[in-house]
Order: C-alpha cells, then sequence, then structure tokens
C-alpha cells in the first residue's frame, strides 16, 4: 500500500456501506450494511455462480447450511412482477418525456 493509507477496519468498511445505501435512499434503519451479504449473495446464485464460490466468497464453509437457511431466498412471481411493472411505467413515462 502507498502511504498514508491504511487496512479498512470492519467499522470504518461498514460506516462506508451505511452511507452508500443512504446516498442510495434506502433506509437504514431498516437496512443495515450487513444486508448487503444477503442480497449480494443471493443475487449472485442468481446469475448462476456457484455455491462453491459464494460460500467460499462469504467466508462460509462449503458445507454450511448458512447460506440455504438464511440467504437464498427466492424472489416470488408477485415481487418480480410489481418490480418489473413498476420499470416497465418509468420506461414508459421517458419515452413520454423524450418525444
Amino acid at each position: 500500500m502507498i502511504k498514508p493509507y491504511r487496512t479498512a477496519h470492519k467499522q470504518t468498511i461498514s460506516r462506508w456501506t451505511k452511507e452508500m445505501l443512504t446516498i442510495a435512499g434506502i433506509d437504514t434503519a431498516k437496512f443495515r450494511p450487513h444486508s448487503t451479504r444477503h442480497s449480494s449473495s443471493s443475487a449472485a446464485q442468481r446469475q448462476g455462480i456457484s455455491l462453491e464460490t459464494i460460500c467460499r466468497t462469504a467466508g462460509w464453509s462449503e458445507r454450511t447450511s448458512t447460506f440455504a437457511k438464511y440467504y437464498n431466498k427466492p424472489l416470488t412471481s408477485q415481487k418480480t412482477e410489481y418490480a418489473k411493472a413498476i420499470l416497465s411505467l418509468r420506461n414508459e413515462i421517458k419515452d413520454q418525456i423524450r418525444e
């Protein structure tokens, strides 16, 4: 590392993550920096990343049930349909503005 930089401690990374969540408009009273672990590991699996890679990256043993029990939460079709509808509406509005 080049001085004056030091290794970022756990608390520093947590603070940075919380700041980014706030900037993104996410309610940090409800979603904490640790929430990103859930969302990122679930998103990685949905993108086809192997369970072995997810566990290794998250620091879990390959035989752990942590991911399956706590993090691998499937999106219900109702939630995805709602999200698709909102995003579709947003795109329609943007198209109308351009016209």
